[in-house]
């Protein structure tokens, strides 16, 4: 893990759409009452707030992989002085709700999808359970550092990093193991050598039950590889990968999760017993 990823990590956080959202409201306010401020310079009591608020709200949007609408507004003095050729004061405040709709119902949707659950959690506690579990986490942590930031904003990006998890974990737990990690193996590959190494393969599980839920578990970080290959980051596509949205990068992450949950703290556990 580079030094800027481990900062990044205990330091940053991505910036909060319903934040968002009211300093888009309170923006959106300040150009409604400066496109009615004719006859009258109360406005630029507010050009110096303005200036600096759409500034750092343009940078925390494009954090999230959004366009800031504000560009067209770098102050209010542009607006102030194009906003007659709008019309009314009706069509004026229309105009200004109109180029701000596209980014609020953005960050509307964002707020509706964290209602979904909390993947970013899930990555925290499962790198708090890679730093119990292994003497050198960095490769997971790495990892989970990279998934992390492509949640909000690259659904792309997040596969090809939940493929990573996936393989980097495998690959800690063969070489806890004391095991050769071969450099050209396949996922599938490494998958199963992992779980082999632990003697948690489902073919030494009497319960059925849990030997298909291990099973399809195995299957199903199997599939974020060959999600990846098809639309991750992997590979340069010919063109752009279609339908993908930020549900299905979360998706990743969680199956992702979920098996290196399983195969860190089957190691944990195993690490402590025979202590």
């Amino acid at each position: 893990m580079t030094a800027d990823d481990e900062e990044w990590w205990s330091e940053s956080e991505p910036p909060d759409p319903e934040d968002l959202l009211e300093r888009v409201d309170r923006m959106a306010a300040l150009l409604v009452q400066t496109g009615r401020a004719y006859g009258d310079d109360s406005w630029q009591r507010f050009e110096r707030e303005y200036q600096r608020s759409v500034k750092n709200l343009d940078a925390d949007l494009r954090r999230l992989g959004l366009r800031s609408p504000f560009v067209v507004w770098p102050s209010l003095a542009s607006w102030h002085g194009s906003a007659k050729q709008h019309g009314s004061y009706a069509k004026r405040d229309a105009y200004v709700n109109e180029r701000l709709s596209q980014v609020r119902e953005q960050l509307r949707k964002r707020i509706d999808d964290r209602t979904a659950g909390d993947p970013e959690a899930q990555l925290h506690q499962l790198g708090d359970t890679a730093d119990r579990a292994v003497r050198e986490p960095a490769a997971v942590r790495q990892q989970l550092v990279r998934l992390e930031r492509a949640l909000g904003s690259d659904p792309g990006q997040a596969i090809g990093a939940a493929k990573n998890l996936v393989e980097s974990t495998a690959k800690v737990v063969l070489d806890a193991r004391g095991q050769e990690v071969p450099r050209s193996a396949t996922l599938p590959a490494l998958i199963t050598a992992a779980l082999q190494a632990l003697d948690a393969h489902p073919a030494n599980e009497e319960r059925r039950p849990v030997r298909d839920i291990v099973s399809k578990a195995a299957a199903i970080a199997n599939h974020v590889g060959e999600l990846r290959n098809e639309a991750g980051d992997g590979h340069g596509p010919l063109a752009p990968p279609t339908g993908l949205e930020l549900r299905h990068g979360r998706l990743a992450a969680r199956v992702a999760v979920a098996w290196c949950a399983f195969v860190l703290e089957t190691m944990e556990e195993q690490d402590r017993t025979e202590e």
